[in-house]
């Protein structure tokens, strides 16, 4: 009475940086731009449009993680990240008004 063999499938463990940055990467990509754009210190219109849509993304997928590891992840100020994400809100409000 031999047991069935057990299938492995191989499941990529992804750290939370790491699942952070693919979504950084899809906001990007739907943008049209690059990952590096994003994390660049470029502020080209379409570059800061995108990053700050990636920044709030990550605010709402990681709510664990505070203003500055966000900061941190961008490579900017937690002031940067705030101001970036009053911005979003303010828009947000604009657009439905």
């Amino acid at each position: 009475s031999a047991s069935p063999p057990i299938l492995t499938i191989p499941i990529p463990i992804t750290t939370p940086r790491q699942s952070t940055l693919a979504l950084v990467a899809a906001v990007a990509a739907a943008h049209g731009i690059t990952t590096a754009d994003i994390l660049s210190p470029c502020r080209r219109r379409n570059i800061v449009k995108a990053r700050n849509a990636a920044i709030e993304s990550v605010w709402a997928a990681r709510p664990n993680w505070s203003i500055s590891e966000i900061g941190r992840f961008f490579g900017r100020d937690h002031s940067t990240i705030a101001h970036s994400l009053r911005m979003r809100a303010n828009q947000n409000e604009a657009a439905r008004s």
